[in-house]
């Protein structure tokens, strides 16, 4: 394909062509804008094609976290710690089983691992970015989406919960211990109780949907979204530091 520029992205989506070219026909065409492009479809091309040193990775998909994959997986991490930058992205969130999430970015180094899936709101962390980056961000982040934990300070967006959602699960911890004879808080007392006249927000920073992180030279990165949408698209572009 033809481009503006010698870049070359790389998109690792292994036997899932058409499904997924057709859900983020916006992205890949805006990628082409500043890029070539390249998918990779089968293991062999898409060692090779991590041999070449493209400018970025994207791994569209869960079939790395299997040991039938594991080698690509193991070159990803190589082309990483060089100074490559890969994000996981696309079906990757919503289609790797829990039980795989630890043991996949553990291979990199990363305590990284699942939370949950949700649509939550989140805040974006910008104190910790770039002035550059956080600008062209949106400031919230409320897509339904696949959350990590133990990210650290990798967090590009932190989980937000209202005050009243926050006291509502303590209560609901409580009542469990309660009924399971474990003396707990009292969670009806003043220090607990709240205004309902206004949303009042608090930062849960051990939960992320978008988290990158630095791996050797390079970097790794992962966008939870379950579905594309322009938000994902800015998010990804800006992890890539394109200028699209």
């Amino acid at each position: 394909m033809s481009s503006q520029s010698n870049s070359r992205i790389l998109f690792i989506s292994l036997f899932a062509q058409p499904r997924f070219n057709r859900r983020y026909s916006t992205f890949l065409n805006r990628i082409l804008h500043v890029a070539s492009l390249e998918q990779a479809h089968r293991p062999i091309p898409a060692l090779r094609a991590i041999a070449e040193d493209p400018q970025a990775i994207f791994i569209t998909g869960e079939a790395l976290a299997t040991q039938r994959f594991g080698m690509v997986w193991t070159a990803v991490i190589r082309y990483v710690r060089h100074g490559g930058t890969a994000i996981c992205m696309g079906s990757f969130g919503c289609k790797l089983s829990q039980d795989r999430y630890r043991a996949f970015f553990a291979q990199a180094g990363l305590p990284w691992d699942y939370d949950h899936v949700n649509q939550c709101r989140s805040v974006l962390n910008a104190e910790l970015l770039p002035r550059e980056i956080s600008d062209i961000l949106p400031t919230i982040h409320s897509a339904p989406a696949a959350h990590l934990s133990h990210i650290g300070d990798s967090a590009w967006y932190c989980l937000q919960h209202t005050v009243k959602e926050d006291v509502e699960m303590k209560s609901n911890d409580a009542m469990t211990e309660m009924s399971n004879g474990v003396e707990s808080m009292n969670v009806t007392d003043e220090s607990n109780s709240i205004s309902t006249d206004e949303t009042v927000w608090k930062v849960i920073k051990n939960s992320a949907p978008v988290a990158i992180t630095q791996v050797g030279q390079g970097y790794l990165g992962f966008v939870g979204d379950m579905y594309p949408s322009e938000e994902a698209n800015l998010i990804m572009i800006a992890m890539r530091g394109l200028s699209i």
